[in-house]
C-alpha cells in the first residue's frame, strides 16, 4: 500500500505565479470582451493625455512668460541721456484681427535688438510673424506695414499663430516713441509690458478646458465602466475560484495579465503620440492651438514619465477596482449593475444628470481657469460616483428588481396603451425609437436657436429701439466700395463711418446727400456735436466721441485711412423700414465675401449675441447632447429589450448568458431608429437654423452635425451594450 504524499503549501511566490498563469491563459486579444476592452483602453489613453496635457500647458505658459519678458522694453530713466533705439507700439487692424506692432528707430550704435531679430528693419520695412505674412497675403496687402523683408524667429513669438511685427520708422512719423536701454526684464521683476501676449489667453484657456473635460472626465468614467465590464468576464471565466473564495488580493493578480495587455496597446498609441508632437508642430482639434515642438521636447523626457506613471497607476486602479466589485456580492447570478436600493440611485441619476448638464456651460461662461479646472475635478468625481447607479435605473426601468425572472410582458405596450406581440412590436419599436431620437435632436436645435437669437433682442436698449432699421456692416478698407455697391443695387442708403486714430479726433462720416437724408442729415458740410446729430444717427453712433465730421461724398470719393484697415458702413431703408438682416447677411456675403460682416446696431452680432467667443463648440459637443444621451439611451434600450422579447431570443438554450451576441443583436438593430432619427435630426435641425445663417455664423451647421456624430455613436454603443446583457440575464433567468 503506498503511502500518501504529504502536500505542502505553494509558497508566496509560487501563488504569485500561478494565478498569473491563470490569468494569462484566460487573457488574449480574441478571448478579451471587446467592450471591455475598448473602454479600458480609453481609459489609459485619455487619463494618460490628460495629465500629460497638464505638463504641456506648464510648459507653454512658461515658454510664453519666457518670450514676454525676453521682448519687453526698458525704459531709460536717466535725464539728459541719449539710447541707441526709439521704441513704440500700437495695434492695426488687417481684415476683423487686431496686431500688436512694434515701431523701432535707431538712433546711435549697437542698439538692442529683440528676441527673433537679427538686425533691425529700416524705416519703410517690416519684419513679420508667419502667421502675419499668411493674412496680408490673404487680404492681398504683403506691405501693410512696409516692404516685408523677413520673419520673425520663433524665439521672439509666443505662438505659432501670432500676429506680431516689428517695422522700422523715422523721426518724420508720430508713433509716441520712448528712448530704450535696453530689451528684456529679468525674472525677478514682477510687472512688465506686456506685448499682445494677452490676444492669445483664449487658446490656453481652451487647451485647459480640452485636457480637463475632454480628457480627464471620459477617461474616468471609462475606467469605472471597465471595472464593471472586467468583474463581469472575471465572474465567468473564474466563478469556481470565487465560490472558493479566492481574496482580492487573488484577484487582482488574475486580472493583472489582461490589463498588461490593453496597458501595453495604450502605451504604444501614446508614446507614439509624443513622438509625433515632438518631431513637428501640431494642431489640437476643437482649439486651432498650435503646439510647437520647440515647447514640448525639453519637457519630452517628463512627459514619457507622466505617461508611464498614468498608464501604471490606472492599471493598478482597474485591477484594485475589478478585485473589489467583486467582493461586493454573494450572489453571482445577480445582476452587476443593479444597486441594493431605489432611492439612492435615482438621486445619483438626477445628480448625473444635472453635473453633464451644467459643467459644460461652466466651461463656456467662466473665462477663469481654476473655475474651470475645479469645476471639471468635481464633475468628473460626481460622473464616476453616480454613472453605475443612473445605468442601474435605466435597467429598473426596463425589467423587474432584483432577479425576478422575466421581462415586463408588454414593454413599449404598456407605454403606449397596446399589447404588443409579434411583428407590430418590431414596427413599434422601431418608429418610437426614430420618433424618440427625431425629438430629441430637434429639441436640441431648437435649444441652440433660442440661445443664439431670442438673447440678442435683450441685450442693449438701442438694439431694442433700432432694431433691424439700421445695420451695420464691418468690412476691410478694400471692400468699402463693393459694400457700396451691394447697398446700391438693393436702394438701401449707406454711409460710411471712419473711425479715428486718435480719440480726440472726430469721426468721418461719408454718404451721399439722399442716403445721409435717410439719417435725417441735412446736405451740407458740418462738424456737429452728439447733442446736435439726428436722433437716428445718434443711435447708430454707439461710440463715444466729442463730434463727428458729416461730408456727403459718393461712393467712388471715399476716403481710404489705409489698406487692410477697417470701417464701417451703415446700412437703413430710406423710408425708415426695418431691413431683413438675415436675408442682406447672406447676400452680403455671396457678394463681398468673409472680408464683410453685417450686425445689429447695438449687438455684437446676429448670431452670437452673448459673446461667446468661439466657445460655442463646447454647447455643441457636450451641452446639451451630453444630458439628452441618457434619456434617450432608456428609450432606445427599452426599444431593444421589446425587439428581442418578440424574436423568442432569450428563451433559447444556445444563447443563454451570451451577453456578447446579444449585445451585437441589440446594437444592429438600434441602427434603424438611430440611423433614421439622427439624419432627420439633422435635416429638420438644418432647416431650422437656415434662416440665421450668416458670415457670422457659417460653422453652424458643422459643429451640430458633429454634435449629433458623436451622439449617435454614443447612443448606439451604449444602448446596445447595455439591451444586450439585460437580455443576457434575462436568459439566464429564464434557464
Amino acid at each position: 500500500m503506498t503511502a500518501r504524499t504529504r502536500h505542502q503549501a505553494a509558497s508566496p511566490r509560487q501563488l504569485r505565479r500561478n494565478l498569473a498563469r491563470i490569468g494569462r491563459r484566460s487573457t488574449s486579444l480574441r478571448g478579451v470582451n471587446g467592450f471591455g476592452a475598448v473602454l479600458a483602453l480609453l481609459a489609459f489613453v485619455t487619463i494618460s493625455l490628460g495629465a500629460a496635457a497638464a505638463v504641456l500647458a506648464s510648459a507653454v505658459y512658461d515658454h510664453r512668460e519666457d518670450v514676454g519678458r525676453a521682448r519687453a522694453p526698458v525704459t531709460d530713466s536717466g535725464a539728459g541721456t541719449v539710447t541707441p533705439l526709439l521704441w513704440g507700439i500700437d495695434g492695426l487692424s488687417v481684415g476683423f484681427e487686431q496686431v500688436p506692432v512694434v515701431f523701432l528707430q535707431q538712433t546711435g550704435a549697437d542698439p538692442p535688438l529683440p528676441p527673433g531679430v537679427s538686425a533691425l528693419p529700416e524705416p519703410g520695412e517690416a519684419l513679420v510673424s508667419p502667421a502675419l505674412r499668411d493674412l496680408l497675403a490673404e487680404h492681398g496687402v504683403p506691405d501693410r506695414f512696409g516692404k516685408d523683408i523677413g520673419l520673425i524667429g520663433q524665439d521672439g513669438l509666443v505662438s505659432a499663430t501670432e500676429l506680431f511685427a516689428y517695422v522700422g520708422t523715422d523721426a518724420q512719423a508720430d508713433h509716441g516713441l520712448r528712448q530704450i536701454s535696453t530689451i528684456g526684464v529679468t525674472d525677478s521683476s514682477p510687472v512688465y509690458q506686456r506685448l499682445g501676449e494677452d490676444l492669445y489667453d483664449r487658446d490656453v484657456q481652451e487647451f485647459w478646458a480640452m485636457a480637463g473635460f475632454l480628457c480627464v472626465l471620459p477617461g474616468l468614467i471609462a475606467l469605472t465602466s471597465a471595472a464593471r465590464v472586467a468583474d463581469d468576464e472575471t465572474r465567468r471565466r473564474h466563478r469556481l475560484l470565487v465560490r472558493l473564495g479566492a481574496d482580492r488580493w487573488a484577484r487582482a493578480r488574475i486580472a493583472a495579465p489582461r490589463t498588461r495587455l490593453v496597458g501595453s496597446v495604450s502605451l504604444v498609441l501614446c508614446l507614439g503620440v509624443l513622438a509625433r508632437i515632438t518631431a513637428a508642430d501640431t494642431t489640437l482639434p476643437f482649439t486651432g492651438f498650435v503646439l510647437q515642438a520647440e515647447v514640448v521636447r525639453p519637457v519630452a523626457w517628463l512627459l514619457a514619465v507622466v505617461i508611464v506613471a498614468a498608464h501604471v497607476l490606472s492599471g493598478a486602479a482597474l485591477n484594485r477596482m475589478t478585485a473589489g466589485s467583486l467582493g461586493r456580492k454573494d450572489d453571482l447570478e445577480a445582476s452587476r449593475l443593479q444597486v441594493p436600493a431605489d432611492k439612492p440611485s435615482w438621486r445619483r441619476t438626477v445628480v448625473l444628470l444635472v453635473v453633464l448638464a451644467v459643467q459644460p456651460w461652466i466651461i463656456v461662461f467662466f473665462d477663469n481657469r481654476v473655475v474651470q479646472a475645479l469645476s471639471t475635478l468635481t464633475a468628473a468625481g460626481l460622473a464616476v460616483i453616480c454613472l453605475p447607479a443612473a445605468l442601474a435605473t435605466l435597467l429598473q426601468l426596463i425589467a423587474r428588481r432584483r432577479g425576478i425572472p422575466t421581462l415586463q410582458r408588454r414593454g413599449i405596450g404598456v407605454f403606449l396603451g397596446w399589447r404588443i406581440t409579434a411583428y407590430r412590436s418590431r414596427a413599434i419599436a422601431r418608429l418610437t425609437g426614430t420618433i424618440t431620437s427625431l425629438v430629441l435632436v430637434v429639441g436640441h436645435a431648437a435649444v441652440v436657436l433660442a440661445l443664439f437669437t431670442a438673447p440678442a433682442e435683450a441685450q442693449s436698449r438701442p438694439s431694442e429701439q433700432i432694431g433691424t432699421s439700421a445695420l451695420n456692416v464691418r468690412a476691410d478698407e478694400d471692400r468699402i466700395s463693393e459694400v457700396l455697391r451691394f447697398a446700391s443695387d438693393r436702394g438701401i442708403a449707406a454711409i460710411t463711418i471712419h473711425e479715428s486714430v486718435e480719440r480726440d479726433d472726430p469721426s468721418v462720416v461719408l454718404g451721399e446727400c439722399a442716403d445721409l437724408q435717410a439719417f435725417g442729415v441735412e446736405c451740407a458740410d458740418a462738424t456737429l456735436t452728439p447733442a446736435e446729430l439726428p436722433p437716428r444717427l445718434a443711435a447708430v453712433l454707439t461710440w463715444d466721441a466729442p463730434g463727428v465730421d458729416i461730408r456727403p461724398t459718393p461712393p467712388e470719393n471715399v476716403e481710404r485711412s489705409s489698406a487692410g484697415s477697417m470701417a464701417t458702413v451703415v446700412l437703413a431703408s430710406h423710408d425708415g423700414t426695418d431691413l431683413p438682416d438675415v436675408e442682406l447677411g447672406r447676400d452680403l456675403e455671396r457678394a463681398v465675401g468673409f472680408d464683410a460682416r453685417l450686425e445689429r446696431i447695438g449687438v455684437d452680432a446676429i448670431i452670437g449675441a452673448l459673446d461667446l467667443q468661439d466657445k460655442s463648440q463646447w454647447i455643441y459637443v457636450f451641452g446639451v447632447p451630453g444630458v439628452l444621451t441618457l434619456l434617450i439611451v432608456a428609450a432606445l434600450t427599452w426599444a431593444a429589450v421589446v425587439i428581442e422579447e418578440s424574436r423568442g431570443l432569450v428563451r433559447n438554450p444556445l444563447l443563454v448568458g451570451r451577453h456578447d451576441v446579444f449585445e451585437s443583436i441589440a446594437t444592429v438593430r438600434l441602427t434603424w431608429p438611430v440611423a433614421i432619427g439622427g439624419l432627420g435630426g439633422a435635416a429638420a435641425t438644418g432647416w431650422l437654423l437656415a434662416p440665421h445663417i450668416t458670415n457670422n455664423a457659417f460653422d453652424l451647421p458643422t459643429g451640430f452635425l458633429l454634435s449629433a456624430t458623436l451622439a449617435a455613436v454614443v447612443i448606439a454603443a451604449i444602448s446596445g451594450n447595455i439591451g444586450g446583457r439585460i437580455l443576457a440575464n434575462a436568459s439566464r433567468d429564464q434557464w
